[in-house]
């Protein structure tokens, strides 16, 4: 496995890789940024992409001009593979708008919950591993031209992208200066040399206010709907 001083030197204070093991290296206080390369394969599927997001009915707790909150779901660690657990999720799903399958079946939308329950249970082994709960948002995006980088509340966040266009995130990560121009609250541009982006079904875990290094990042400057689950520990 390639070293966390390498990753700091090619990544600034990030670390990528194609497997979870990456994701416990975010408790490395020198990286705030931890990168599963590939982690939900479900992503920007055709069910995924057939989808009518436009149409799914939203949580008003997040509702807003640009972002409605599809589900919220809290999980207790260690009840994740509970059998009932992913048909409740998938009840979930279909009271949300989640139509069925191809050729009327389960499939896709089954797909959708057991990728959701598999990528809480990587996200709970790294940021609660003596148990606890984890919380999930599934939040629908609008296209926008008003994207700002920002950080977020709390200590560290599990990001990731199920359809459409992924977020991208600020190098030097936890610089709020660069060049003189305050990032933090400016709008993601296209052409902005020190964003890196990231890919659809790309899992981070990244760090937010609580800690001294929060991470700076940003939804992409880009037209179409996605489909962005958000985790959290409590």
């Amino acid at each position: 496995m390639v070293s966390a001083h390498r990753y700091r030197e090619e990544f600034g204070q990030a670390a990528l890789g194609d497997d979870p093991g990456v994701l416990a290296m975010i408790r490395d206080p020198r990286l705030n940024l931890a990168v599963w390369r590939g982690a939900a394969p479900t992503a920007n599927n055709s069910y995924l992409m057939d989808l009518d997001i436009s149409t799914l009915s939203p949580d008003v707790r997040w509702t807003s001009d640009y972002r409605r909150e599809i589900l919220n779901y809290a999980w207790s660690v260690n009840q994740l593979r509970d059998e009932s657990r992913l048909l409740a999720l998938d009840y979930a799903l279909e009271d949300a708008g989640f139509p069925d399958g191809p050729d009327g079946g389960n499939g896709g939308r089954m797909d959708v919950a057991r990728t959701i329950i598999d990528l809480v249970g990587h996200f709970a082994a790294v940021c609660k591993p003596n148990g606890g709960s984890v919380g999930t948002s599934l939040m629908a995006f609008q296209p926008s031209e008003n994207n700002f980088w920002h950080t977020d509340k709390g200590d560290t966040l599990g990001l990731i992208t199920l359809r459409g266009a992924a977020g991208t995130w600020w190098r030097p990560d936890c610089t709020m200066r660069e060049n003189g121009r305050d990032i933090q609250g400016t709008p993601v541009r296209a052409n902005d040399t020190l964003a890196q982006p990231t890919a659809p079904g790309d899992l981070l875990l990244l760090k937010c206010r609580d800690t001294d290094q929060a991470l700076i990042h940003g939804s992409p400057p880009v037209p179409g709907y996605r489909l962005v689950m958000v985790m959290w520990p409590f």
